[in-house]
């Protein structure tokens, strides 16, 4: 059986105050790239393109989170504003997860902030 390994990762957390940050990692033959955009400032970085080793060292660091393990939604109903966040893999064999969440949170939430370098605010 062949291990599935993501195409594509789709990052997103904010809020109205401080805006929302997006990350986008695609897994290519012709190349990996990752473009981060944020919502209060115009337009997107330009993609940082990866090497094929640094792409595998980012596939094995993803894999190790095992967000394929997390629930759809995470939804905390006693916060009306606050954060909100939504990740979609993509996937070599064609399937897809999605994942969200409203003020709530996996108990590895953290692994993922680490993974896209975002600095943790008390998760």
């Amino acid at each position: 059986m062949t291990e599935r390994s993501p195409k594509s990762i789709r990052f997103s957390v904010g809020g109205f105050f401080e805006g929302y940050a997006s990350y986008k990692l695609s897994f290519s033959s012709k190349g990996t790239k990752l473009t981060q955009e944020h919502s209060l400032q115009e337009g997107a970085s330009l993609p940082a393109v990866l090497t094929a080793e640094e792409a595998e060292r980012l596939k094995e660091q993803f894999a190790a989170i095992h967000t394929e393990n997390w629930k759809p939604k995470y939804f905390d109903p006693d916060i009306l504003d606050g954060e909100q966040w939504d990740l979609t893999v993509r996937y070599t064999d064609g399937s897809k997860l999605e994942h969200s969440g409203s003020n709530a949170y996996p108990a590895n939430w953290n692994a993922l902030l680490d993974f896209f370098r975002i600095e943790p605010h008390n998760k």
